[in-house]
């Protein structure tokens, strides 16, 4: 219950009972397919690319903190943010890089069940050296520093 007033009479009481059925957007029905707008599920907020003087970061916005997977591929390497969802169609569209001086090329965003694939294609061999920041609103970044390597010969991942 709830006490409201309105201008020259007494404060009365008015019951505000949800809806039967209805949800908000802020509360919804456990098991449904927007529990991620409670906040429940992390997500993919954004994904970026840095290009610094000795190479090039991919950045990786996510809502909550996840865990960050990395596995070595044949034309570079993937990490999987684990229990992490792509909402927006756009974020699964793939970031072109080709054409600055980076060993990036492409990262490509995929949903994989309840985790979420990020696959970066290499032009040389590069170590990749992920790190963990900080954002505003209780956000998290993941920056996946790939420095250029002129005489490495594989295609390395270091450990999170």
């Amino acid at each position: 219950m709830v006490a409201t007033s309105t201008p020259g009479a007494e404060a009365k009481e008015t019951d505000r009972r949800p809806v039967a059925g209805a949800t908000t957007a802020t509360t919804p029905a456990v098991g449904t397919k927007f529990a991620w707008r409670s906040g429940r599920v992390p997500q993919l907020l954004w994904t970026g690319f840095r290009l610094n003087p000795d190479g090039g970061e991919v950045l990786l916005q996510v809502s909550a903190d996840v865990e960050l997977e990395p596995r070595p591929s044949k034309d570079g390497v993937v990490f999987v943010l684990k229990k992490c969802r792509a909402i927006r169609r756009i974020d699964q569209l793939p970031l072109e890089t080709r054409f600055f001086a980076s060993p990036v090329t492409r990262v490509s965003v995929r949903q994989r069940a309840a985790d979420l694939e990020i696959a970066i294609a290499l032009r040389q061999p590069s170590t990749a050296v992920p790190r963990k920041e900080a954002g505003p609103g209780g956000s998290w970044f993941w920056v996946l520093s790939f420095p250029a390597a002129a005489d490495t010969t594989t295609t390395a991942v270091a450990e999170p």
